[in-house]
């Protein structure tokens, strides 16, 4: 089976012209992976394992992820359970696996993040290293997997059952300082840019009394204390307005 492998593309739309499996065009700078031929390695005595991993919305005061792209932080731990010779930790150590088979390697911006994997560290024999890495990837992407390899082809790999939605970053979108009609642009987009989100909170919220809810794109969210809706209802808004934020909340700060 032929992997393609995709850096991480960081403040770029992604343009290219070669298509991703996950429904995004490919980066530029796309890189298809060749199976290795050779006689596999034995078993690395090496346990990868994913303590949580979460919809990031924005890294510190950076940008947010390119256009159509999310960012996904993901906590581990790499434990050393005997082998002899540490396992490095570089910035191409920790790849993302989505239900498309393609595998996105982490973000630069992982250095900014919290509890980052640190690049040049090494584990030793009985070790464990835990930390966070990041990954820039195609907001249709399903993720299930995180893999770890080192240039000697000593691999480990761990499942991801569920990416948790982010912590949504409330903030009202009032006059922005720095260009109004770019927000009102963006935020005119919306509706096709969170199409997924919007039915899915429709649906949700077909029934319910929404007269004492404020719902609105400049707030995210904002439910007044009067709002009876379900939560289930209330968890399809946050996802909603977390979506328009992902894509306008720095045009609209």
């Amino acid at each position: 089976m032929k992997l393609q492998i995709f850096p991480t593309v960081v403040l770029l739309m992604l343009t290219g012209a070669c298509g991703g499996g996950d429904g995004q065009s490919a980066p530029l700078d796309a890189r298809p992976a060749q199976p290795d031929a050779a006689i596999p390695a034995p078993a690395a005595k090496l346990t990868l394992a994913v303590a949580k991993a979460q919809r990031i919305q924005r890294i510190g005061f950076l940008p947010g992820p390119a256009i159509g792209n999310v960012f996904v932080g993901v906590q581990l731990s790499l434990v050393n359970s005997g082998e002899a010779r540490p396992l490095p930790v570089t910035e191409s150590s920790f790849s993302i696996k989505t239900s498309a088979n393609v595998f996105y390697q982490q973000s630069p911006l992982t250095l900014m993040g919290t509890n980052p994997c640190p690049r040049g560290a090494a584990v030793a024999s009985t070790g464990t290293l835990s930390c966070q890495t990041i990954f820039e990837i195609p907001r249709a992407a399903v993720v299930n997997g995180l893999l770890y390899a080192d240039d000697t082809g000593r691999q480990g790999a761990a499942e991801i059952a569920m990416v948790e939605s982010p912590e949504v970053l409330c903030t009202r979108w009032a006059a922005p300082f720095l260009c109004e009609s770019c927000c009102t642009s963006c935020i005119g987009r919306i509706p096709a840019t969170c199409s997924r989100e919007q039915r899915a909170m429709d649906a949700a919220c077909a029934n319910e009394d929404m007269a004492g809810c404020v719902i609105h794109n400049a707030v995210c969210p904002g439910f007044a204390v009067s709002c009876t809706a379900s939560v289930a209802c209330k968890d399809a808004v946050d996802l909603y307005q977390g979506c328009a934020y992902d894509d306008c909340g720095l045009i609209c700060l």
